[in-house]
Parts: C-alpha cells; structure tokens; sequence
C-alpha cells in the first residue's frame, strides 16, 4: 500500500516536472533569422506575410509563432498552414507551409425551397472566380440568414460541405406542425376548457397552415385577421420546436392564444396582433 502511495507521488512529481518543461519551451525565446512563405501564388504569398507579425531578425516565443500561424490562417484563404524550422548560422528560419483553398465552382442550397436561386447567386458571386475565402463566403451565409430574417421566415443555413469546388449548402427552413387553439380566462390568463367561439371561425382566418414553413409576418397577418373579427380582446400565437423537430428537418408546433371578449364589450385591444396597435392606432 505505501508503495503505491509513492508512485502515485512520483506520477504526480513527473507530470508536473513534464508541464513545467513544455512552459518553459513555450516561454523560450528564438531568433528568427528568415521568415518565408512557400505553397502558393504571389498573390497569396502576399496576404500571407500581411497577417503575420513575426519579423527576421527578432526572438519570439513558440506561443507568439502559433498566434502568427492562426492569423495567417484566419484569413479564409488556406486549408491548412503547417510552420517548419530550419537552423541556420544566424538563428532560425521559419519557412510556413501553406495550400490555398479549391476555387469554388457551384453553389448547391438543399432545402431551400422559399429562397430564390437569384438570391444564392447574388450572395456568393464575390466569392466565385479564385480560391475560395472563408470569410467572404461567411458573410455569403449571412446574406441568405439575413434574406429569411428580413421576411419573417424561421430558417438559416444550418450546415455546407465543400468537396470538389461545389459547396453544399444544407438549410432548414421550419415547417408547421400541430395549430392549436386555447382560450384563456381575461382575469386570470389561465386556460379556459372552451370558448365561446367556433373553432372553424378561428381557423378559416389562418394563412398560417401545418407543412408550410413558418412566417412571422404571415402569423402576424392571421393574429391581425382574428383581431379584426371584433371577437376577441387579444390573439398571440406561440411557437415551440415540435417533438419531432430535427436539425435537418426543423418543426414547431403553434399555439393560438385568444381571450375573447364579453358580449357587447368594447375593451381596447392588447397583445402581439394589437400589441402595436392599441387605441387610435
């Protein structure tokens, strides 16, 4: 038992021994005497030597190399930057490895099915016509994210694959499950077991439909139909992901809220629909 009481120490005594000596390498400084770009064109050359800080003549720790490499790789422009060391009579030369990125080729968005082909192809024409930048081609994504958010409709690029100059865009664009309709009490908001209202009147005022994607501006449209009947002091409708939602296939399930109001009343009217549209507006 004591024993192992002293591997145990001992085990303990090495690792640290071993984390105190990779420290102390990462700590040290080394002269760079030459610092060269291979792999790729001129151009891309260029870029490359723009985003490192390292300079010959100068000691750098390892860590302060590897925070070079990373810039040189946030770019967009490479698939990979791998650093070599050659010793030299002056110090040492850093000679960073470089492949540039495939030339993009085609755009395929699978699941797009709202999206306009003219829309993808407006968003990614900076980035065709050379290798291809993966930061221009994040902020292609963002214009198709932003073409959904901008319309009310519940969707983004969720995931791309790029083999062979095509990159695979896959988009999930959020159908409608179940609608369900709940009347709740105007006193306690509580849920109410029925309402005064036909269902059938309710839902024949909904766009809003199950298998179709999901559109804020369009429930906005139905909550303002309902609101409109004169029926009801306030209409919302809540969205939740559906039980059988999935990352490629995304679902959510509808919830219309609506408080009626009392025969005869004339209560000014609250909520999402009206929630902007109160008396006098």
């Amino acid at each position: 038992f004591g024993s192992n009481r002293g591997d145990a120490k001992n085990g303990q005594q090495s690792r640290k021994n071993k984390n105190k000596q990779q420290q102390e390498e990462e700590e040290e400084r080394i002269l760079i005497s030459e610092v060269e770009v291979v792999g790729v064109s001129e151009d891309l050359k260029r870029i490359a030597y723009d985003a490192l800080t390292t300079r010959p003549n100068f000691a750098y720790t390892l860590k302060e190399v590897e925070a070079d490499l990373k810039r040189v790789f946030a770019t967009g422009w490479f698939s990979s930057c791998v650093p070599d060391a050659e010793d030299t009579r002056d110090g040492v030369k850093l000679v960073i490895k470089v492949t540039a990125n495939p030339e993009l080729r085609g755009v395929v968005a699978r699941g797009a099915n709202l999206l306009p082909t003219a829309v993808v192809q407006k968003a990614f024409r900076p980035v065709y016509g050379g290798p291809l930048n993966f930061v221009a081609f994040s902020k292609a994504v963002s214009k198709l994210d932003n073409w959904y958010r901008d319309r009310g409709i519940l969707c983004q690029v969720i995931d791309f694959n790029f083999e062979s100059g095509i990159v695979d865009l896959t988009v999930g664009e959020a159908a409608v499950g179940s609608i369900d309709l709940a009347f709740l009490d105007p006193k306690t908001n509580g849920p109410k077991s029925e309402g005064a209202t036909k269902p059938n009147v309710i839902m024949r005022h909904l766009t809003t439909q199950p298998g179709r994607v999901y559109s804020l501006r369009q429930a906005k449209q139905d909550i303002d139909s309902i609101y409109s009947t004169g029926l009801f002091e306030d209409v919302n409708i809540v969205p939740q992901e559906a039980e059988d939602s999935t990352e490629q296939q995304p679902k959510v399930d509808l919830t219309v809220n609506l408080v009626e109001r009392k025969t005869g009343g004339l209560g000014a009217g609250t909520g999402i629909s009206a929630a902007g549209r109160g008396a006098g507006n």
